[in-house]
C-alpha cells in the first residue's frame, strides 16, 4: 500500500537536490547519487543494541529528521518510500551477499526500477563497493565504469527456472579481478518480506553488524569508509587510510559521514586491535 503522506520536499532538502523531481532517469540517477553522497551506510544502532524499526515513520524520524543513516533496509526501505513518491515503478528484490567466504542467507535488499522498457538496479545501501548510480540490468556482461570504480553485472539462468541469478561485481586493482559483491533475482518482494532478514542481521550473535561499526559515504571526490578504528579516505583514485581513536570517533562520525543525530557511545574493544 501507498505510504500516504511522505514528506518529499523534506527528503529532498536533507540531501540536497536541486531541480523538479518527475519519473525520468535523469532524476533517478540524481536521487541514488545525492542519497548516497547525503546518507550513510551504518550500523550504529545494531552495536547499541537498540531495535532496528522498517516502519515508514521510524525511517524518516531516523534519517530524514534525525541526521542519521541506516543499514541496507533502512536506507533501501527509506528510498522506496522516496521513489512511490515521486510515482516510480519498482520492485523489492532480495539479495544474497557474496563478500563472505561462507553462504550466507539472502539478508540484503535493493531496488530495480522499471522505466522506459528498461530496468535499472538502485543501491546506495549496500556499503563498501556499491555503485553511485543506477546500473541497468537489461544488457549483463556489460562493464560499467563510475568514477573510479568498475562494476559487471552478469545473469546466470537456471534451466526450468522462472528467474534467473544476477551477480553484481567489482573490479579490484589489488587482485587484478572480479570480486562479486551480492547476486539477486527478480523474484518479487514485499517490504514485510525482509522482516526476519532485518531481524537476524540485528540481534543474532554472529552477525557481522554486531561486532565493529561500519560506515560508508561517497563523496564528489570518491568515498569515506570506517570499519572499526581504520578510516579509509578514497579521494580521486587514491587511497589514504588512518587508524582513529576513541576521543577522534564523534568528529569522525560527524566530518566524514555526516552523522548528525544521537547515536550509541564508541566501546574501547573497537580500538587498537585492526
Amino acid at each position: 500500500m501507498k505510504y500516504p503522506s511522505f514528506p518529499l520536499d523534506d527528503y529532498l532538502s536533507r540531501i540536497q537536490f536541486q531541480g523538479e523531481v518527475r519519473p525520468d532517469l535523469a532524476t533517478l540517477k540524481a536521487l541514488v547519487r545525492r542519497h548516497a553522497q547525503s546518507i550513510p551506510f551504518e550500523n550504529l544502532d545494531v552495536l547499541g543494541g537498540k531495535p532496528v524499526s522498517l516502519e515508514p515513520d521510524d525511517l524518516i524520524d531516523k534519517i530524514v529528521y534525525g541526521g542519521r543513516g541506516g543499514y541496507c533496509y533502512e536506507n533501501n526501505g527509506l528510498l522506496a518510500l522516496v521513489l512511490e513518491a515521486v510515482g516510480f515503478s519498482f520492485r523489492r528484490v532480495s539479495a544474497r551477499p557474496r563478500i563472505f567466504p561462507v553462504l550466507r542467507p539472502r539478508t540484503h535488499m535493493a531496488i530495480v526500477v522499471y522505466l522506459d522498457e528498461q530496468r535499472w538496479l538502485c543501491d546506495p545501501a549496500f556499503g563498501g563497493a556499491m555503485p553511485l548510480e543506477p546500473i541497468c540490468i537489461d544488457e549483463p556482461g556489460t562493464k560499467i565504469v563510475q568514477g573510479y570504480d568498475r562494476f559487471r553485472l552478469t545473469l546466470d539462468t537456471q534451466p526450468g527456472g522462472e528467474f534467473g541469478e544476477y551477480y553484481l561485481s567489482t573490479w579490484r586493482d589489488d587482485e587484478r579481478d572480479w570480486q562479486t559483491q551480492y547476486s539477486f533475482s527478480l523474484a518479487p518482494q514485499e517490504a514485510v518480506d525482509f522482516i526476519p532478514g532485518n531481524y537476524l542481521n540485528s540481534t543474532h550473535p554472529d552477525s557481522f553488524f554486531r561486532k565493529i561499526p561500519v560506515l560508508v559515504l561517497f563523496t564528489e571526490q570518491g568515498r569515506n569508509i570506517l570499519s572499526a578504528d581504520r578510516l579509509k579516505i578514497m579521494r580521486d583514485g587514491q587511497t589514504e587510510v588512518r587508524m582513529i581513536t576513541p576521543d577522534e570517533y564523534p568528529q569522525v562520525l560527524r566530518d566524514y559521514f555526516l552523522v548528525s543525530g544521537d547515536y550509541p557511545e564508541a566501546q574501547t574493544d573497537w580500538f587498537g586491535k585492526s
